[in-house]
């Protein structure tokens, strides 16, 4: 005799950069597998795919991951960690302060309401970057395997690494004649090799200037008084 299937509360995530609107569910127990290799992997490719792949299951109608920027995905699952875990997520701060020439170092417990979390747009560029006086690139926002490529570029500082990823979210190239999107990839890796420096840094500042996962939190040591203020950022310092 089958047994009766168990039924799960949705929920509905509006994605940041579009406003579009999908229906997930909590995640479960046949889930948890993943969770633990995202939460244990350090290896970018092994992290990508727990990330998509958490997003999939948990989505209930097709969601292409590939698709989307990597700050929709961090928005995703922080909703996901808040619907299904709780949405109050304790953090620990040490102080800092110094004391008598000494660090304070008392930890301070803070508890964060994860639905309070955004994704900041404040320091947002614009998407179409001038390189020269009649020609415009305009860029999408890093998606997972661009943010990923970044990520390597910062470790590495290889051009080609960084190239890599702005050709992966390259959306149009234009001119005072034409809108350019049917270019090839290797076309567009030719095209962006011959940027001057000053081009290449206007899309570094886009790049670390994207929009992302931002709280800033006002706190007093309990010990020693100290006020301060502690920035998060990003996946890793909400997804605990």
């Amino acid at each position: 005799m089958a047994l009766p299937k168990l039924q799960h509360p949705t929920f509905e995530v509006k994605l940041p950069s579009t406003q579009k609107s999908f229906i997930f569910r909590p995640y479960t127990v046949k889930e948890q597998k993943i969770l633990l290799m995202l939460q244990e992997t350090k290896e970018p490719e092994e992290l990508s795919r727990c990330v998509k792949d958490l997003i999939e299951s948990c989505c209930t109608v097709d969601i292409n991951t590939d698709k989307l920027t990597y700050f929709d995905l961090e928005y995703i699952l922080l909703r996901l960690r808040s619907k299904s875990v709780g949405e109050i997520s304790s953090l620990a701060f040490r102080c800092n302060n110094q004391v008598a020439d000494e660090a304070c170092g008392t930890v301070n417990k803070i508890e964060l309401n994860l639905e309070d979390i955004q994704v900041d747009f404040s320091k947002a560029k614009s998407q179409e970057i001038q390189l020269q006086d009649t020609i415009i690139i305009k860029l999408g926002y890093p998606s997972i395997k661009s943010a990923r490529l970044l990520e390597q570029y910062n470790s590495e500082r290889d051009p080609k690494i960084l190239i890599e990823a702005i050709a992966n979210d390259t959306l149009t190239v234009a001119d005072q004649e034409k809108i350019y999107d049917d270019f090839t990839k290797d076309e567009l890796v030719t095209f962006l090799s011959e940027l001057n420096l000053t081009s290449f840094q206007s899309i570094l500042e886009f790049y670390v200037n994207a929009p992302k996962l931002r709280k800033s939190i006002d706190f007093t040591c309990r010990k020693c008084g100290f006020k301060d203020v502690i920035v998060l950022e990003g996946l890793t310092d909400f997804f605990v």
